[in-house]
């Protein structure tokens, strides 16, 4: 049973647990349905659960908690749907698409993909095009390393490009890049075609504070890699600005594998680590000149000193949500150094959560916000409950007490995010343990520390020796990440089917090692896991057709009335088919009933033909087929057509009608219009 203290802390947690859950499931309902209730609806219902919350929290306490856990979710849904239904982007036109045209802007942003740079451009202006008021202000292009090394975030350019329209998802679980545009601001995206033109340069022009943080961020990455461009120092640039794209795709897949992939999201651990070093870094420095050691406060001093800089490596990392909120939970801290009140962080991270969605509510739907907060949640609600230790002068026992930290840690953050990790990736490590337990203490000790020198010494132009001594380290981490997602079973892939079950068992298992029963919950997550990988490989999505035709793999299954398909020509054909049978638990199936013109497939009563080309396609093909999945549009029998162009990926709601193909067709979603 919980001690009294543990009691008061735990009804201390209450209130703003209940304010911050109902703020982010609020914001997150819209994202999942928005016709669930109009801005006047909500608006109504948050002020008659707000007034019944004052009438009732002088009488009973409970209603008036379940009260104002609704009054808040509604405000939060109102609020979310005011911000999102009046945020103005204007996308491409679709007379546009694919057309090549003369554009001006400024570059507001700088993001590296192997030998392409993509650039995003501000303040776009169209040449020889009218009404330019209704033409995207933002886009994005891409254009090959050797053209933009002299261009820097702040330059005008010029240049010809094509462009065209960002892409909605075409399956249930694809990414959705066209409402990551929408929030971004991005109207189109598009390529450079023949060269691009620097009209004025960044010195010349007036700059925001957000694109001069871009413009260090990408001096910065360009500096590293200019003394050695190597997979080591590609992690540095991570490690250091936050700017992943840097990072080759295999190894990305290492570190997702063995479940190190926390350590490229710049948040708590890197800002801790930093904030950390600054802190006790200058008071045994202050400690070595004892006038001031004597004549001032030196903890106030470096605490202050930590706060601003914790604060510029947040801004070299990009502002992004993890890295606010850990940067509040660490000013915080400090803060509650200076004040000597240090018992307030869990309470704090539930404000945090709500100051993100106040300024950007569609962070809620990202994979980065969930985990983090679920991650420092769980680690942060296990410490609160910790019984205060004697701590031993001995080294040995100061290692095993180490290793027993990270091991718990490792354990209880793992759990809080494994749910999301599947829900997100489709796969879980199994390793993620061993792997962190290996690997934190190098960039803890190691790579963090040289980091920071190196950042120090940048401006000084002697950053090299400590950036090749940073390097060593990281190569050690990837060395570490490949080994481990190597190991045979390490990583098992998770059909959606599971993942409920799978949230329920890990969270359970957290809560039963935050009240000090361990053996129980390590006992529940074997028998949980064993019972997960049984359901994975029991209830899976009945066989697709699999057509192998000219280069291009079609996959067709039905589930819950969806029919989904992935077609695509592209060199990575068979690792996407893998991702997608992956997810959906399938195996393939080769078509045989096969002529000249095409194949014939029956499906839940369905006759679903698919042609080589649409040319082929007659009338009695109409007639008979249910379904005609083409390589492109066609004015014969449009109805039942389900072109597939360039797409990797398409789905439709149902065989009959045909008409509305989409997803999620609720076209009251701005990005949708």
């Amino acid at each position: 049973m919980m001690n009294q203290s543990a009691k008061a802390s735990l009804r201390l947690l209450l209130y703003p647990s209940i304010v911050a859950v109902a703020t982010v499931l609020g914001a997150g309902t819209y994202f999942m349905n928005n016709s669930m209730a109009t801005l006047e609806q909500a608006i109504i219902a948050a002020v008659v659960f707000a007034v019944l919350f004052i009438g009732l929290r002088f009488i009973k306490e409970l209603p008036a908690l379940v009260v104002l856990f609704f009054c808040i979710f509604f405000a939060s849904y109102g609020y979310t749907s005011y911000r999102i239904d009046h945020k103005d982007v204007k996308f491409l036109p679709q007379q546009l698409e694919g057309e090549s045209v003369w554009v001006s802007g400024k570059i507001i942003d700088v993001s590296p993909k192997g030998s392409y740079i993509r650039l995003t451009l501000g303040e776009v202006a169209f040449f020889g095009i009218q009404n330019n008021q209704e033409l995207p202000q933002n886009i994005r292009i891409s254009v090959a390393n050797s053209r933009v090394d002299a261009l820097n975030v702040g330059d005008w350019v010029s240049a010809q490009v094509v462009l065209n329209t960002p892409q909605s998802p075409d399956y249930i679980g694809d990414f959705d890049y066209r409402r990551w545009a929408f929030f971004k601001g991005i109207g189109a995206v598009g390529y450079v075609r023949g060269e691009i033109e620097q009209t004025h340069n960044y010195v010349q022009n007036k700059h925001t504070l957000l694109s001069f943080v871009n413009d260090v961020r990408y001096r910065v990455s360009k500096r590293i890699i200019s003394h050695k461009d190597s997979p080591q120092q590609r992690l540095n640039i991570s490690l250091l600005t936050g700017m992943r794209n840097y990072v080759p795709f295999e190894i990305l897949e290492y570190f997702r594998k063995s479940g190190l992939a926390h350590m490229l999201a710049i948040s708590g651990l890197h800002l801790g680590l930093i904030g950390g070093f600054i802190f006790f870094g200058l008071r045994k420095a202050f400690s070595l000149w004892p006038t001031l050691a004597l004549n001032a406060n030196t903890k106030v001093i470096s605490a202050i000193l930590g706060i601003l800089g914790s604060a510029a490596y947040m801004a070299l990392a990009g502002f992004t949500p993890p890295t606010i909120r850990a940067f509040l939970l660490i000013a915080v801290l400090f803060i509650g150094i200076i004040l000597g009140r240090l018992r307030v962080v869990l309470r704090v991270l539930m404000l945090a959560a709500v100051v993100i969605v106040v300024i950007a509510p569609e962070n809620v739907i990202s994979a980065s916000f969930q985990m983090s907060f679920a991650s420092a949640f769980a680690l942060l609600l296990w410490a609160e409950f910790q019984e205060i230790q004697a701590h031993s002068s001995l080294k040995l026992v100061k290692g095993i007490d180490y290793a027993k930290g990270v091991l718990a840690t490792s354990f209880i953050a793992g759990l809080a995010t494994m749910p999301l990790v599947a829900y997100h990736f489709q796969d879980i490590s199994l390793m993620s343990v061993v792997s962190n337990l290996v690997a934190v203490p190098v960039l803890a000790f190691w790579v963090m520390p040289l980091g920071l020198v190196s950042l120090i010494a940048l401006p000084f132009g002697v950053e090299y020796p400590f950036l090749w001594l940073m390097g060593q380290g990281s190569a050690l981490i990837i060395h570490i990440a490949a080994y481990v997602a190597h190991i045979k079973f390490s990583v098992i892939s998770v059909t959606p089917v599971v993942i409920p079950l799978l949230f329920v068992v890990c969270w359970t298992c957290v809560v039963l090692w935050i009240i000090r029963k361990k053996i129980f919950s390590i006992i529940l997550l074997i028998i949980g896991l064993c019972v997960v990988v049984y359901a994975n490989n029991t209830f899976k999505i009945p066989y697709p057709i699999m057509w192998l035709q000219q280069g291009n793999v079609v996959y067709l299954n039905k589930d819950n009335d969806v029919y989904r398909f992935v077609s695509t020509s592209d060199p990575n054909t068979l690792k996407i088919a893998g991702k997608f049978e992956n997810y959906y638990g399938i195996a393939p199936k080769e078509l045989t009933q096969c002529d000249v013109a095409g194949c014939v497939e029956s499906m839940d009563g369905k006759h679903i033909f698919m042609p080589y080309d649409t040319y082929v396609v007659t009338l009695e093909d109409c007639n008979n087929a249910d379904v005609i999945l083409a390589a492109r549009e066609s004015s014969i029998c449009p109805d039942i057509m389900l072109p597939m162009n360039n797409a990797k990926y398409g789905a439709l709601q149902s065989v009959e009608p045909l008409k509305n193909r989409a997803l999620n067709t609720n076209l009251r979603y701005p990005w949708k219009q």
